[in-house]
C-alpha cells in the first residue's frame, strides 16, 4: 500500500513538473513569435489592459468576396462549357481548364468567389489546384 502511495506521489510530482515546463515552453514559444513579427511591448501592454477593461472583442474583417458563383462544367468533345449553375447562364467555354478559369473570372463580377462542385464538373480541375 505504502508502494502505491510512492506511485501515485511520483506521478503527481511528475504531472506537476511536466506541466511547468510546458507552460513555459508556450510562454517562450509566444515571445519568441512576438518578437520576430516586430509587435512593440508597449502594444501589447496596451491590448492587455484593453481587453481586461472591455473583454476580448474579436474584430469584423471586411470580406473581400462580395459574392459566390456556383458554377457547373460540362465537356462535350474534349471542349469545356461553363454555366452559371443558379441562372443556366453560359458563362465560357475552352479545351483547357487553366483558360477556362481564366475565362470565366472575365465573366463575373470583381469580387466574386468561384465554386465549382466536384459532382457539377470540378474535377476537371483536380490538376490546377
Amino acid at each position: 500500500m505504502e508502494e502505491l502511495v510512492g506511485y501515485i506521489i511520483v506521478l503527481v510530482i511528475g504531472i506537476a513538473i511536466g506541466w511547468f515546463y510546458a507552460n513555459r515552453i508556450a510562454i517562450q514559444a509566444f515571445a519568441n513569435v512576438i518578437q520576430r513579427l516586430g509587435v512593440p511591448e508597449e502594444k501589447l501592454i496596451e491590448l492587455m489592459e484593453d481587453i481586461k477593461e472591455n473583454g476580448y472583442q474579436e474584430e469584423e474583417e471586411s470580406s473581400p468576396i462580395e459574392d459566390t458563383v456556383e458554377v457547373r462544367v460540362e465537356q462535350v468533345d474534349g471542349v469545356l462549357y461553363a454555366y452559371n449553375d443558379v441562372t443556366q447562364e453560359f458563362l465560357a467555354q475552352h479545351s483547357d481548364p487553366e483558360q477556362l478559369i481564366e475565362r470565366i473570372s472575365q465573366q463575373i463580377p470583381t469580387g466574386s468567389l468561384v465554386s465549382i462542385p466536384v459532382n457539377k464538373g470540378g474535377l476537371f480541375f483536380k490538376d490546377i489546384a
